[in-house]
């Protein structure tokens, strides 16, 4: 199938073959799922929110609300455990399936409709944010909403959250072969989902927003995905603490106890004035 695809875009004018891609993935792809995440799931409160189409969430915990956002083709369950690990620290923890993962409907997808999810999770929560956790393109959704005044919080945690929606990309071009004419335009159709243009994305400004707010970033060596030092990057445009991993890869570091132990201590300590700081955990 892949291959008829292939042979398919290549015969099609560019704006149809972009327009194809960009059909394409926006597909979610089912994730491989742990029993023992599945497990940590079902002991969280099912509620579902958001008006046109209904979305499945799970709260943890009471306290400070603590928001985590998953990635492209994620779910809520690779959060379970994470998401447990904060609410027994005393905070109140919301995880969701976005439009068209996991238990939630819907078929379109792209950062817009994942951004826009955040939203109305923010609105039914009731409950000013203390942090918003993103993971991968969760991450990259919920910093781009900071910075269009969408989606506030006092701190934000980023793990291996790409500085602009590059992976997609890589991945259209590694696994369906798309050729640079179409590549460009599903470019600038990704950047149409931020509302800038795309040489603003490739600056960083989805992480201008609320740039004195304390940020987490965490990032692992060895992930293949995104690029470790789009963190160093994105400390040059905000107050932000580096945490880098050796050997977890993209999804293992949210399985990691350590990086566990990390959040909850930053979610837990007081404001203070705090200077960039770059850690190594090693596996």
């Amino acid at each position: 199938m892949v291959n008829l695809i292939r042979t398919v875009l290549r015969l099609l004018p560019d704006a149809l073959a972009a327009s194809l891609a960009m059909r394409l993935a926006g597909i979610p792809r089912p994730p491989k799922t742990d029993p023992r995440d599945v497990e940590l799931l079902s002991r969280g409160r099912p509620f579902e929110f958001g008006q046109a189409s209904p979305k499945c969430g799970w709260e943890w915990g009471q306290g400070k609300l603590v928001v985590l956002v998953h990635g492209w083709s994620g779910r809520a369950a690779q959060l379970a455990p994470l998401a447990c690990s904060i609410a027994k620290a005393g905070f109140r923890t919301l995880a969701f399936d976005a439009t068209g993962h996991g238990e939630s409907g819907g078929r379109h997808f792209g950062f817009d409709v994942l951004r826009a999810d955040l939203v109305e999770l923010l609105e039914h929560a009731a409950q000013p944010a203390h942090a918003i956790l993103g993971h991968s393109a969760g991450g990259l959704a919920a910093m781009s909403g900071s910075a269009m005044g969408q989606v506030r919080a006092d701190r934000y945690i980023c793990i291996a959250a790409p500085l602009y929606p590059y992976p997609p990309i890589d991945t259209l071009r590694k696994v369906l072969h798309l050729t640079e004419g179409p590549l460009d335009l599903c470019r600038e159709r990704f950047a149409s989902q931020f509302s800038v243009a795309d040489d603003q994305l490739r600056q960083g400004w989805s992480y201008s927003g609320d740039p004195d707010r304390r940020t987490l970033l965490v990032y692992d060596q060895q992930d293949g995905r995104v690029a470790h030092t789009d963190a160093d990057r994105i400390q040059q445009l905000r107050r932000a603490e580096i945490i880098k991993t050796d050997g977890f890869g993209h999804n293992g570091l949210l399985r990691s106890e350590q990086l566990m132990e990390k959040v909850v201590r930053f979610l837990s300590e007081p404001d203070q004035s705090v200077h960039p700081t770059h850690q190594e955990l090693v596996r």
